[in-house]
């Protein structure tokens, strides 16, 4: 994972990363989120 993030400044001067590394990030925050909302339920 800390690999893949390594990779992407590389090539950041690419629209379709820089897309894709906001969609990651918005994924990661809403997988955060969704963790939390488990631990309370539990």
């Amino acid at each position: 994972m800390n690999a893949f993030q390594n990779h992407i400044p590389s090539i950041s001067h690419k629209p379709w990363v820089k897309y894709h590394d906001l969609k990651f990030n918005i994924l990661s925050k809403f997988q955060e989120l969704l963790l939390k909302k488990n631990k309370e339920i539990q």
